[in-house]
C-alpha cells in the first residue's frame, strides 16, 4: 500500500469534494484508493488541512501511480510524503517542467514510452 500525505494551506472552501482528483496507473495494475483522512487547524487566521490518502495496488505487478488533485481555490500544496512499506520519504516541491525533466532522467517515463518492456 501506498500512503500520500499532503499539506494543504489556506484554503476558501473546506467542502470542496475531491471528486475531481485522477488516480491513474502506468502500467494498467487496478489502483484504488483505501483511506482519507483529513485533519485542520487552525494557525494565525489560516487553515490548514492535513490530508493522508491511502491507496493500494491489488494487481499482480509493482506499478507506478500518478495523483492529480485538484485544490479548492485559494489553497496550495506545502509539502509532501510519500510512505512505501515502513518509511516514509518526503517530496520536493518544485516547478513542473524541472520535475518532469527530473523525473523523466530517473525513470524514463514521462510522454514517452519507458526505456524498458513492460511485459
Amino acid at each position: 500500500m501506498i500512503t500520500v500525505l499532503l499539506l494543504l494551506a489556506p484554503v476558501a472552501s473546506p467542502s470542496a469534494p475531491a471528486a475531481a482528483d485522477a488516480l491513474t496507473a502506468t502500467l494498467g495494475q487496478p489502483l484504488k484508493e483505501v483511506s482519507h483522512r483529513v485533519d485542520l487547524r487552525l494557525k494565525n487566521g489560516v487553515a490548514i488541512f492535513r490530508v493522508r490518502r491511502t491507496f493500494a495496488n491489488t494487481g499482480k505487478r509493482h506499478e507506478e501511480a500518478s495523483l492529480a488533485i485538484n485544490l479548492p481555490f485559494g489553497a496550495a500544496a506545502t509539502g509532501l510524503r510519500i510512505r512505501g512499506k515502513r518509511r516514509w520519504f518526503n517530496g520536493e516541491l518544485m516547478e513542473r517542467n524541472k520535475a518532469a525533466a527530473l523525473y523523466r532522467k530517473l525513470t524514463g517515463l514521462g510522454p514517452h514510452e519507458p526505456r524498458w518492456s513492460t511485459h
